[in-house]
């Protein structure tokens, strides 16, 4: 802002021209602008053309570098400088393929030629060919460096031989051969028949409680009672387990419990009449018995002999 006094004495302030930004938005440079930027990056493109640029010698890259950093100069929309971006981008990759090829051309120490020169110095001629160890004049050496060292060199070892390669010995170990001990010979174990599959166990004792509960219902008048028949007052396991077996007779329906002065007995469950069998209604219950209920109904009932007969088991008891 500039300002000027006016006739009574007061600053009028105007605004200064400023530069046209027409040239930036113009779309026909715009056009021009791109379509340089696209032949500089389809030429960059082109196998010859990328060959060349990557070559060491190459003045290529910086070239076309140039050509971009002035092209930006006119760059003010996005549309622009994507394609600006996009042609750094390769002249980048580009540069970087160069760098990759650059040879410092710096000698580097062999520790091989050197020692051959040492040798060729302290005046072996040694053919190759033969086996005798050569003949160096060490004292030879020792007076063209004699000069660089403030002290006498003590003798130290050297690291290796050179250019021999180290070869490593193999001992291969023997195992010790130990006298094997006689094995005892194993008979296979015989199967009896009281080591049957849990299934089959079931099945002959449930086979076996009903040939039993036959026998006592045909000496009883087809009617026993429930506690009588399964406690077995010298073991408790063994009565839970008549209870078990007695319920799949209850399930398949050959037996029934009914209820007399709310005590259960057990009764044939077929009721033979005209001729025929029929199955009475099936009902589902649940049994429930412990320790001091079985010690109580053993007194309560008098039991003092089991109706199932009592079967043999390893650390059998009241338990």
């Amino acid at each position: 802002m500039i300002g000027d006094l006016s006739d009574d004495g007061q600053q009028t302030a105007f605004s200064m021209s400023q530069p046209d930004d027409d040239e930036f938005n113009d779309p026909q440079r715009r056009r021009e602008v791109r379509q340089k930027y696209r032949t500089i990056i389809s030429n960059m493109g082109l196998p010859e053309v990328h060959q060349d640029l990557v070559r060491p010698e190459s003045k290529g890259v910086r070239e076309r570098l140039d050509m971009i950093d002035d092209l930006y100069q006119k760059v003010k929309h996005a549309r622009e400088a994507v394609l600006d971006s996009e042609a750094l981008k390769i002249a980048s990759k580009c540069a970087a393929e160069q760098v990759q090829k650059l040879k410092t051309h710096v000698v580097t120490f062999d520790p091989h030629v050197f020692a051959q020169k040492l040798r060729t110095f302290m005046g072996d001629r040694m053919d190759e060919d033969e086996e005798t160890a050569p003949k160096l004049d060490w004292s030879k050496l020792g007076g063209e460096v004699g000069g660089l060292f403030r002290r006498t060199p003590s003798v130290t070892f050297m690291y290796g031989s050179l250019a021999v390669d180290e070869t490593t010995v193999r001992r291969e170990r023997k195992a010790r051969v130990r006298p094997q001990e006689p094995v005892p010979q194993v008979t296979p174990q015989q199967v009896g028949k009281e080591q049957d599959a849990p299934e089959e166990a079931t099945t002959k004792e449930v086979k076996r409680l009903n040939e039993v509960l036959q026998k006592v219902l045909e000496e009883n008048d087809g009617l026993v009672s429930y506690w009588d028949f399964v406690i077995n007052p010298d073991s408790f396991t063994q009565t839970v387990e008549n209870i078990f077996h007695l319920s799949f007779l209850i399930k398949d329906g050959k037996y029934k419990i009914i209820e007399d002065h709310d005590l259960p007995w057990i009764e044939n469950a077929t009721i033979r009449g005209d001729s025929q069998e029929r199955i009475t209604d099936r009902k589902q219950a649940v049994v429930q018995i412990t320790l001091p209920l079985w010690q109580e109904l053993k007194t309560v009932y008098k039991i003092t002999e089991p109706l199932v007969p009592s079967r043999p088991t390893a650390g059998d008891g009241s338990q």
